[in-house]
């Protein structure tokens, strides 16, 4: 959490998808749609209602989402 890792993202060549979660205490959503200004490899998908581990609070909608992902 103490790194900033933003420049990375915003260079990045390959696509990049975040898992936002709508309750998490860690990262407010919004930080996704400015990373996704900067670069076209970006995407994302908010999901609710979760917390920070969205795998273990919502896995059927976490895993539904990958599987649209993966294709």
């Amino acid at each position: 959490m103490s790194l900033d890792w933003r420049k990375v993202i915003e260079n990045a060549t390959i696509p990049i998808t975040f898992f936002i979660a709508k309750e998490s205490p860690y990262y407010r959503e919004g930080y996704e749609k400015l990373l996704e200004e900067k670069n076209d490899q970006v995407d994302s998908f908010i999901m609710s209602p979760t917390g920070h581990v969205i795998m273990a609070e919502i896995p059927k909608q976490f895993n539904n989402k990958l599987k649209d992902i993966l294709g």
